[in-house]
């Protein structure tokens, strides 16, 4: 098993490479402001070949970030991702940023029912409720845009122990701080490559696959 796993959602560009049991990684950070943001990527890509000796024949699939993210970012990741996969016939996996973001919430906590807040435009928000069962992510309902200012009445909906996680929190703190009392709350505004690997995996796995003209980006 090799899969080939690239990530630019955030300020965090990464890429791993997943052989076996094994994940070979090669990260970089760059500035918000470059504009070259596919050199520094096929760069990277090109890196952790050289460095692992596995040619990009041997690719059993290939995962990569599909939004909600910037217009430009998640352009671009799409544009290699199904450059690579029509070239090299090479199966994708397309995995939410909102997902990671419960994946990394979970694994800081374990509490297996996550709500993942993040800013979108002006005054909407991208919301997302999460819970897991048997090492697997089910989304409640479907992710949808809320106002912010009806984000507190929705969080009281909740019921049970939730998780509140991604970069709503950090960026409006009043928020945060009116509702902390109630909900474990972690600022989050980067999907790690590392949650990332292990729903990739799981996907790989269970043959949860995306075809080439079934991505749809979500773009901010």
């Amino acid at each position: 098993m090799n899969i080939l796993i690239i990530n630019n959602s955030t300020t965090d560009y990464s890429v791993a490479l997943i052989n076996k049991c094994n994940i070979i990684l090669c990260g970089i950070i760059i500035d918000n402001n470059s504009n070259d943001y596919i050199n520094y990527l096929l760069t990277t890509i090109n890196n952790v070949f050289f460095n692992s000796s596995i040619s990009l024949k041997e690719i059993n699939a290939l995962a990569f970030n599909n939004g909600p993210g910037s217009f430009t970012k998640i352009r671009i990741i799409n544009s290699i991702a199904q450059g690579l996969s029509f070239s090299n016939n090479i199966p994708l996996i397309s995995i939410s940023n909102l997902v990671v973001l419960a994946e990394g919430a979970w694994r800081c906590t374990k509490i297996k029912k996550i709500l993942v807040v993040n800013y979108a435009y002006n005054s909407k928000l991208y919301v997302a409720k999460y819970c897991k069962n048997n090492n697997n992510w089910y989304l409640k309902n479907r992710i949808i845009l809320l106002d912010i200012k009806d984000i507190i009445a929705f969080c009281d909906t909740l019921l049970g122990n939730w998780v509140l996680t991604g970069n709503f929190w950090f960026l409006y703190p009043k928020k945060k701080s009116y509702i902390s009392n109630k909900f474990t709350i972690l600022n989050s505004n980067n999907c790690n490559i590392l949650d990332m690997c292990a729903l990739v995996i799981n996907k790989f796995n269970i043959n949860k696959l995306t075809k080439l003209e079934n991505i749809v980006p979500i773009y901010i």
